[in-house]
C-alpha cells in the first residue's frame, strides 16, 4: 500500500468510527481491489445497515459471487454464497433497472442450481434445488422479456443440462442470433452429437464453432480450425475453397498453424492453375504427342526436390478440376537418364483432353507433378512444368 492509500484508509477509518456509511463502503472497496472479498463483506454489510443501498448492493453481489474454485473447495457453501450473491444483485436491480444486475442475479442463481443438480452435496435437499431453479427461471424470464442475449443463452444452458434438447437448441439459437459466443459453442457441441436435431450435423457443428471463435471464445478456436480444415480438404468448388482459406487465415491469426494453411493454400493455387488452363485452352497442332519428361533422378532438379530417382514408378493422370483425376493405363519407371518416357505417340483421347484445357501429370508414390507441352519441328512433347508452378494437392 502506498502512502496516499494509507492516508485515505486512515481518514475512512475515522469517518467509519463516526458512523459514515460511505466510509464503510469505501473501506470494503479497497479490500475488494486487494482481492479480499471475505474481509470486504462485513464492511459492505455495515454500509448497507447504515442506509447506503447503492452501490453497496452491487458490491455485496460481487463479493459473495463464488468462483469455480470456490465450488470445488467450499462445495455446498459455494452454493449458499451464489444464492446470496443472486439475492443482492436482485435487490440492486430493484433499485436500478440495469440489465447487468439482472443477468448477474440470474447467472448466480443458475450456477447454484446446476451445482446442486450435477454434484452430490450431503447437506442439499430437493427443496434447495427446486427453490434455486425457480429463482433462476424467474430472473432468466425477466431477462428474456427484455430480449437480453445472455439470458436466452443461460436459459438454453439450463434446458441443455436438464435434457430438454429441443428447447435448449431454440433458446441457444436466440443467443447465437444475438452474437453470443457461448451460445454458438453449445450449439456446435449439440450438433456434434445430434442433440435436438434429426442427426449429427457436421456442417452446423463447424459453423457454430467458427462463429464462437470469431466472437472471441478461445476454447472454440482449435475445433473451429480443425472442422474447417476437414471440410476444405476435399472441397472441389473453387469459390468455396477461396472463401474457406480466407476464413481459416482469419481464425488462425498471424501466429497460426502455417503448415495447415499452406496445404489448403496450395490446393487453392492448384485449382486456380487448372481454371486458367481451361480458360486458355486451344487446339494442339497436328503433330504426334510424346511423353518425354526428364530431370527426375536424385541428382537432378525434380528428383532432388521431390525425393525421386531412377526406377521410381509413375503413372499418367488427367486433371480437369479439383475433382479426382482420371488415371490412365500408361505407366512406367524413371529410366537411367532420369526420364519418364513412353515410346509410342500418346493416344487421341489424351490429345482431346489437352485440347479441352486438361492438365496431364505424372503420379509418383508421394507426389504428383504436372506436365507442360513443348513443340519441336516434328512433334509435341510432354515435359515437366516449371518447378515453381503449383502441383496437385
Amino acid at each position: 500500500m502506498d502512502e496516499s492509500e494509507a492516508l485515505a484508509r486512515s481518514y475512512y477509518e475515522k469517518a467509519r468510527a463516526g458512523g459514515s456509511a460511505r466510509a464503510s463502503h469505501n473501506l470494503g472497496s479497497m479490500l475488494m481491489s486487494e482481492k479480499r472479498p471475505n474481509d470486504a463483506i462485513p464492511l459492505f454489510e455495515e454500509a448497507l445497515q447504515r442506509g447506503l443501498l447503492m452501490p453497496t448492493l452491487i458490491n455485496l453481489g460481487r463479493a459473495y459471487s463464488p468462483s469455480d474454485l470456490d465450488y470445488q473447495i467450499l462445495q455446498h457453501a459455494g452454493v449458499v454464497r451464489a444464492e446470496q450473491s443472486g439475492d443482492y444483485f436482485a435487490l440492486a436491480y430493484e433499485q436500478e433497472s440495469d440489465i447487468a444486475w439482472l443477468t448477474e442475479a440470474s447467472r448466480n442463481y443458475l450456477q447454484a442450481y446446476l451445482a446442486l443438480r450435477n454434484n452430490y452435496f450431503s447437506t442439499s435437499t430437493e427443496d434447495d434445488r427446486t427453490r434455486l431453479r425457480a429463482k433462476a427461471l424467474e430472473w432468466l424470464d425477466k431477462g428474456k422479456a427484455r430480449d437480453n442475449e445472455q439470458s436466452w443463452t443461460n436459459y438454453g444452458v439450463m434446458l441443455l443440462e436438464e435434457g430438454d434438447f429441443n428447447g435448449a437448441r431454440q433458446a441457444l439459437q436466440q443467443g447465437a442470433d444475438r452474437k453470443v459466443a457461448a451460445a454458438h459453442y453449445h450449439l456446435a457441441r449439440m450438433a456434434a452429437s445430434g442433440l435436438g436435431l434429426p442427426a449429427v450435423d457436421r456442417q452446423a457443428e463447424a459453423y457454430h464453432y467458427e462463429q464462437a471463435a470469431l466472437l472471441g471464445l478461445k476454447a472454440a478456436v482449435r475445433p473451429a480450425i480443425d472442422h474447417l480444415v476437414e471440410l476444405l480438404r476435399t472441397e472441389t468448388d473453387l469459390a468455396t475453397l477461396e472463401d474457406g482459406v480466407s476464413r481459416l487465415a482469419l481464425l488462425q491469426g498471424p501466429e497460426g498453424d502455417g503448415y495447415r494453411t499452406r496445404s489448403l493454400t496450395s490446393r487453392l493455387e492448384w485449382g486456380r492453375f487448372l481454371q486458367r488452363q481451361r480458360e486458355q485452352a486451344k487446339a494442339l497442332p497436328e503433330k504426334p504427342l510424346y511423353l518425354q519428361a526428364c530431370g527426375l533422378d536424385l541428382n537432378q532438379l525434380y528428383g532432388s526436390t521431390y525425393n525421386l530417382g531412377i526406377n521410381t514408378s509413375w503413372r499418367l493422370q488427367v486433371h480437369r478440376s479439383l475433382e479426382r483425376p482420371e488415371h490412365l493405363s500408361i505407366e512406367g519407371r524413371v529410366d537411367k537418364n532420369g526420364c519418364a518416357t513412353f515410346s509410342e505417340p500418346l493416344p487421341k483421347p489424351i490429345r482431346a483432353s489437352l485440347n479441352d484445357g486438361a492438365v496431364l501429370a505424372l503420379a509418383f508414390p508421394n507426389f504428383t507433378l504436372p506436365l507442360a507441352i513443348k513443340e519441336t519441328d516434328e512433334s509435341l512433347q510432354l515435359d515437366m512444368q516449371a518447378i515453381e508452378l503449383p502441383i496437385p494437392q
